[in-house]
């Protein structure tokens, strides 16, 4: 069985396919029309690819995503989990 999947249309006309579970992260997609898979985006694909890749590398597992508070240094690999840092650095 094929997963659902939801399309952003990005500011630049270019088009991203994600994981329907992109819907736990957005107040925005969680209340639209479930019918609907295709929404517009205001950032440009490249921005939304990085989202994308971010999100994927979490499993779209927000609990696997470590954030050490209050931030103490302009240093991304020492207020981040690994993942995270692979993938902002």
């Amino acid at each position: 069985m094929e997963s659902k999947t939801i399309k952003l249309l990005c500011n630049d006309n270019k088009e991203v396919v994600f994981d329907a579970k992109l819907i736990q992260f957005s107040k925005v997609l969680s209340e639209g029309d479930e019918s609907t898979l295709e929404f517009p985006c205001p950032f440009d694909e490249d921005i939304v690819l990085i989202m994308k890749k971010f999100l994927e590398s979490h499993n779209y597992d927000m609990n696997s995503v470590k954030v050490k508070k209050p931030i103490k240094s302009n240093k991304l690999e020492e207020g981040l989990d690994e993942i995270s840092y692979n993938i902002f650095r």
